[in-house]
Formats: C-alpha cells, sequence, structure tokens
C-alpha cells in the first residue's frame, strides 16, 4: 500500500515537473498555447480547478458567519470562490497568463 501511494506521488511530481516549463515558455514568447498545453489544461487543470472551486464554496459557505462579522463577505466570497470559478471557466483553454 505504501509503495502505490509513493508511485502515484513520483507520478505526479514528474507530470508536474513536465508541465511546468509548458506554462511558462507560453509567458515568456506570448504566443498561442500549443497542443500538449492545451490538453494538460482540459485533463488535468479544469478539473482540478473545477475541485478547487467546490472546496472554496464550501469553505465561504463555513466561514461565512465569521466574514460577516468581520464585514469582508465580499473579499472572501471573491477570493474563494469567484476567482476558481473564473479560472475554471472564463480563460481560454491553455491560457494561464489572465490574471483573476
Amino acid at each position: 500500500m505504501k509503495n502505490l501511494r509513493t508511485t502515484w506521488v513520483i507520478a505526479i511530481l514528474a507530470l508536474c515537473a513536465v508541465l511546468a516549463p509548458l506554462s511558462s515558455s507560453q509567458a515568456q514568447l506570448n504566443r498561442e498555447p500549443d497542443g500538449l498545453t492545451m490538453i494538460a489544461d482540459g485533463i488535468i487543470v479544469r478539473p482540478a480547478s473545477a475541485a478547487v472551486s467546490v472546496v472554496g464554496t464550501a469553505a465561504f459557505v463555513v466561514t461565512l458567519p465569521f466574514s460577516a462579522l468581520s464585514k469582508s463577505t465580499k473579499s472572501a466570497w471573491n477570493t474563494m470562490v469567484m476567482k476558481p470559478v473564473r479560472f475554471t471557466f472564463r480563460r481560454k483553454l491553455g491560457d494561464f497568463n489572465q490574471d483573476f
């Protein structure tokens, strides 16, 4: 069981190491993303960011009483819910340069 976890962690880290230069090279050249970047975005990044959107929404609901007391509900909503939702659903496929 421990070997299986270690294998998964190594595989995920290796995938991150392979995909990291793709987005940075796109930012440096300021051009359209290539197919591999778009595929990685569609298969890995979008589902992960959709999950982060769900977790952020749940965190917002849990922390709502505290943010309401401190009058920071709007800021909490934008940070925990809207930024992940915009990152997931409003940017172009493979484009990681947009500021949300």
